[in-house]
């Protein structure tokens, strides 16, 4: 006997590239006006921040990407070092 799972609609997403000047938190904001159900950054600090707190006050999930100027890689971290002896 086969199971009717239904339709089951494909995630989709929306990307917006940035550059120096765009209002962040406006963008953000725009997006769940329009339906969005999550937000996501790739970013450092300061534009995960905004973010953050938008999906926060919408209370919606918030999805991050480190690519910030001085967000560590794993060659960089601690972990990727060799034991003191």
């Amino acid at each position: 006997m086969e199971r009717d799972r239904g339709t089951v609609a494909a995630p989709s997403a929306t990307t917006h590239p940035l550059s120096h000047g765009h209002d962040v938190a406006a963008l953000a904001t725009d997006a769940l006006a329009v339906g969005a159900h999550l937000l996501g950054v790739a970013g450092g600090d300061g534009t995960q921040a905004l973010v953050a707190a938008v999906a926060a006050r919408h209370d919606v999930p918030f999805v991050v990407v480190l690519a910030g100027t001085r967000n560590p890689s794993p060659s960089t971290s601690a972990a990727s070092r060799a034991a003191p002896s």
